[in-house]
């Protein structure tokens, strides 16, 4: 026996203990295709160490071919172990990454659940202070307006000039509350009304808005410049609202213009159309153009030009629904420009 039968006994034993703990690993930890080519291997490596045993206890020469085949027949195996592992891990990144999107879908899809309960609640309270507001505020104003008007005319001539300045105040506040209640109504309409996208000639609809603005004000002369073949996809109902607000805004605030001018059209950009609203009215100061679109935020006084401040409100969220923009510029005295886009 030579002296190293004992690193062979040492290397065998070794390489036996590593098949028997590869043949124990829990087949999830590393897959059973990996698992049992590594026993495999491991096995060779074992059945080559009692071979050497044998060929140096002098037992026999002949064992040594089998060496050789089995030390050729491992590196194959080892290689297919090594792409097997790497293909096993992929495959449970694959697995787990699949159970973490189904578990994100399936709180996705509760949390769309509970949202949308929410929002039908929502909408339904909204409802309910609307139809409230439209009747229950209504009447009262109305009451209000109304007895001013015949204190006017039963009292005439024995008021006082200031007791009638009280009185036309009065009914001109009902009137303005009034319209301010009709204001905030439509706001609420275009949030939650349905949309019926279609195909809108929006040159159209301009001019017949003008048209309309024209016949309420005959004294008024302003020069509309309104582009043609202007089409967009969209609600017609809600764009109607969208442009009676900004046209009605261009022509409220050129009023003290001598000569008032107010363009409508658009341009291509990035193959998207931007269309957009000029006049050269009173304009604004761009340094609160952030309060354009804000609810009751208005940037005239009320003894410049009347507005109840929710009119660009009711735009911008029109213009949002249609998965547009809407933007401003302009300058004090020098008119302004809103520009939105449509999707």
């Amino acid at each position: 026996m030579t002296s190293t039968v004992v690193p062979d006994i040492i290397s065998a034993a070794g390489f036996a203990i590593a098949t028997w703990a590869t043949l124990r690993i829990d087949p999830d930890v590393l897959g059973r295709l990996p698992k049992l080519f590594l026993a495999i291997c491991t096995s060779l490596y074992t059945l080559v160490g009692l071979s050497n045993i044998i060929e140096h206890a002098g037992i026999t020469p002949y064992l040594d071919r089998y060496e050789d085949y089995l030390e050729i027949i491992f590196i194959p195996f080892f290689l297919f172990f090594v792409f097997s592992v790497q293909n096993e891990q992929e495959i449970r990144r694959r697995i787990r990454a699949e159970q973490e999107t189904r578990v994100i879908n399936e709180n996705l899809e509760t949390l769309i659940a509970e949202r949308t309960a929410a929002l039908e609640a929502s909408n339904r309270e909204l409802e309910s202070f609307c139809y409230s507001v439209s009747h229950d505020l209504r009447a009262p104003l109305r009451h209000i307006d109304g007895y001013g008007r015949i204190l006017l005319e039963d009292l005439q001539g024995r008021l006082g000039e200031e007791d009638k300045l009280y009185l036309e105040r009065l009914r001109h506040a009902t009137l303005k509350m009034e319209s301010l209640i009709d204001d905030l109504l439509e706001l609420s309409r275009v949030t939650r009304a349905d949309l019926n996208r279609q195909k809108v000639d929006l040159s159209v609809m301009a001019r017949e808005i003008t048209t309309e603005l024209d016949k309420a004000s005959p004294v008024r002369d302003v020069e509309w410049h309104i582009g043609g073949g202007m089409w967009a996809q969209g609600d017609p109902l809600l764009l109607r609202v969208a442009l009676v607000n900004l046209l009605g805004n261009a022509w409220k605030y050129t009023s003290g213009t001598a000569h008032a001018i107010v363009e409508f059209s658009a341009v291509r950009e990035n193959d998207q159309m931007t269309f957009f609203i000029r006049d050269n009215g009173a304009g604004f100061s761009m340094d609160y153009s952030d309060k354009l679109f804000i609810p009751f935020q208005r940037l005239h006084r009320e003894d410049q030009f009347e507005g109840t401040g929710v009119g660009l409100a009711t735009v911008k969220r029109i213009i949002a629904r249609h998965g547009g923009r809407i933007w401003a510029e302009a300058a004090v005295g020098h008119g302004a420009t809103f520009y939105f886009t449509l999707r």
